[in-house]
C-alpha cells in the first residue's frame, strides 16, 4: 500500500477480556477513520464477549460484565467493522495485538481478515529513535495529548490520530509518510500455507519448524510467542531472494512448545545443529572454538596465543582471555583492542616479529607504548591488558556446584535444566505426570549454550528459578535414565 495524503487511515483500539486472541474475546471496538487529514467517521460499540469480564480487566477499563448484557455479539457488528476498514490502512498501538484479535474474531465467522497495518509504537521508535519510552501513556504525557477516557476504545484510537498530527507538525508530513511507508506490513500467507495452519499454532513459547516439499526441513526458529513470530515471517517486506524462496517452499508448519524462553533458546540451538535445516546456514555450522589463551612471558608481560579447540576442559577457563567462533573474529577483536588500549600486536600474537628485539609496526607509529622492546614497564602494560579483556573473559561460574534451572508454567509443567560450569548436564521435561528427556545432555562446553545461559541467567524471569540440586533431582534423573558425570 502506498502511504500519502490520499491514503485513508483507520485508527483502531480494542478492549478485550484478556491477552489471548484464542481464549479471550473483544468486548469494545473503537474506530476513527481519517481521509485527507480529516476525521470523516467514528465508530464505537460494546461487544458481548460471551464470557465474564475478569475483575482486573474491569479495574483497568471500567467495563464490567453487566455493561455488556445487551451488547451485540461480534458477528452482528463484523460487517460494519469490515466496511469501516475498506480500502484503509489499519493503524493501532502494538498493532499485532489488535490485528490478532480481529483476525481471530473474523476467523470464527469463517471470514479471512487481511489488511495492511501499521504499529504506532514502532512508528514512534522510528520517528524518535533517541527517546526511550514509546508506550501510549508516555506518548500522551510527552506531547500533552487529550486521553479522554483512557483505556476505552474510541478515546485511545483518537489519541493515535493526535500523535500523528504532532509528528506531522514536528517532522513534516512528507517525512512521516516516508517512515510510515517503511513500517507498513501486510499479512499475506504463502500459497501453500492456509490460515488454519497458522491459527493452530500456540501463542506461548517454543520452537517452530517450516517443512517443504517431501517434508524437507527448511527452517527452525524460536519465540516467546510462536504464532505471532510465524506470522511476522509473512508480514515482512523487502525480504532477500533467499527469504522469499523459503516462504514459497513452505508446505507444513510444526512446533514444539516450551515453558519459556530459556527452553526455547536451548532447544533451538540443539535442533539446528542436530537436524541441519536448509535455511539456518550460519546457525547450523559447527566451528572449532578459537581460544585466546593467556600467559606471562619471561619479561613479565601478558601475552596471548590463538588456538583452536573442540571444547574447553574443566579448570581450563582461568587461562582463557576470550573465546570466539572463528579465527578471523578473534583477530579482528584483538586488533581493535590493540588500537583502543595501545597494546602490542606482537604480544597479542597477531603480528610476527621481524627479529627477536624488533619493535612492532604499531610502536613505530606510536600506537604501542613499546612493551615489545621493553620500553614500557610490564605492570603498566599488564594493567591495560586486564582492562582490555575484562568484557571478553569467560564468565566465572557463579555457583559452588551444579544447579537446577526450573522453568515452569502455572500448572507445574515445564522444563528442568541441570547445569555446571556452563555445561548442560541434563534437560528434562515434565508433562504433568512424568519426566522425560528434553534435550540430550551435552556434558561438554558448547559456545552457543554458554552465551544463552550467561545472558538469560542475568535476567529476572518470573517463570525461572535457579536452585541447588536436591536428592529429589537425582531421583528424577534416574527415572529418566540419565547418568550424571562423576
Amino acid at each position: 500500500m502506498q502511504v500519502d495524503d490520499k491514503t485513508p487511515l483507520v485508527f483502531i483500539d480494542l478492549e478485550t477480556t484478556g491477552t489471548s486472541p484464542r481464549h479471550h474475546r473483544v468486548m469494545e471496538v473503537g474506530l476513527v477513520r481519517v481521509e485527507r487529514g480529516e476525521i470523516v467517521r467514528e465508530y464505537r460499540t460494546f461487544v458481548d464477549p460471551g464470557m465474564p469480564v475478569p475483575a482486573f480487566i474491569t479495574s483497568l477499563t471500567g467495563i464490567a460484565s453487566s455493561m455488556l448484557v445487551r451488547a451485540p455479539t461480534f458477528d452482528e457488528v463484523a460487517l460494519e467493522v469490515a466496511e469501516f476498514l475498506e480500502g484503509a490502512l489499519f493503524v493501532a498501538h502494538n498493532a499485532p495485538f489488535d490485528y490478532g484479535f480481529l483476525s481471530e474474531e473474523f476467523r470464527r465467522l469463517g471470514i479471512t481478515f487481511s489488511y495492511p497495518y501499521l504499529c504506532t509504537a514502532k512508528l514512534s521508535r522510528a520517528l524518535y529513535p533517541k527517546l526511550r519510552r514509546h508506550n501510549l501513556d508516555s506518548i500522551i504525557k510527552r506531547y500533552d495529548l487529550d486521553p479522554g477516557d483512557r483505556h476505552r476504545a474510541l478515546d485511545d484510537a483518537k489519541v493515535l490520530w493526535q500523535f500523528l498530527q504532532v509528528a506531522y507538525k514536528e517532522l513534516s508530513i512528507e517525512h512521516v509518510h516516508e517512515v510510515m511507508q517503511e513500517q507498513v506490513r501486510v499479512r499475506r500467507l504463502p500459497m501453500h500455507v492456509k490460515e488454519e495452519m497458522v491459527q493452530s499454532l500456540p501463542e506461548g513459547a517454543g520452537v517452530y519448524f517450516f517443512h517443504g516439499k517431501d517434508d524437507e526441513l527448511l527452517y527452525i526458529g524460536k519465540s516467546r510467542k510462536i504464532r505471532t513470530r510465524v506470522r511476522s515471517h509473512f508480514a515482512k517486506d523487502g525480504l532477500s531472494g533467499r527469504g522469499k524462496d523459503m516462504l514459497s517452499e513452505i508446505r507444513r508448519i510444526e512446533y514444539r512448545e516450551t515453558a519459556g524462553e530459556v527452553g526455547a533458546l536451548l532447544l533451538e540451538s540443539h535442533l539446528i545443529k542436530d537436524r541441519g535445516p536448509v535455511y539456518n546456514v550460519r546457525a547450523r555450522e559447527r566451528h572449532a572454538l578459537c581460544l585466546v589463551r593467556e600467559d606471562i612471558n619471561d619479561a613479565g608481560y601478558h601475552v596471548t596465543e590463538l588456538s583452536h579447540a573442540d571444547t574447553i576442559e574443566l579448570g581450563e577457563e582461568k587461562n582463557i582471555a576470550a573465546i570466539f567462533k572463528t579465527k578471523k573474529q578473534a583477530r579482528d577483536v584483538l586488533g581493535q583492542l590493540a588500537k583502543e588500549y595501545e597494546l602490542c600486536p606482537q604480544l597479542l600474537g597477531i603480528e610476527k616479529a621481524s627479529s627477536p628485539k624488533a619493535p612492532c609496526f604499531a610502536q613505530q607509529l606510536e600506537q604501542c607504548r613499546g612493551a615489545c622492546i621493553g620500553k614500557e614497564k610490564h605492570r603498566h602494560y599488564n594493567r591495560r591488558f586486564r582492562e582490555a579483556f575484562e568484557a571478553h573473559r569467560m564468565h566465572v561460574w557463579p555457583y559452588t556446584g551444579p544447579v537446577g534451572i526450573d522453568e515452569r508454567r502455572v500448572d507445574g509443567t515445564g522444563e528442568l535444566f541441570i547445569v555446571d560450569q556452563w555445561r548442560l548436564l541434563a534437560a528434562l521435561h515434565f508433562n504433568g505426570t512424568e519426566w522425560e528427556e528434553f534435550i540430550p545432555a551435552q556434558f561438554r562446553f558448547d559456545y552457543d549454550a554458554y552465551k544463552i545461559l550467561t545472558r538469560e541467567l542475568g535476567k529476572r524471569r518470573p517463570k525461572v528459578t535457579v536452585r541447588e540440586l536436591t536428592s529429589r533431582d537425582e531421583a528424577l534423573l534416574q527415572s529418566a535414565h540419565i547418568s550424571m558425570p562423576q
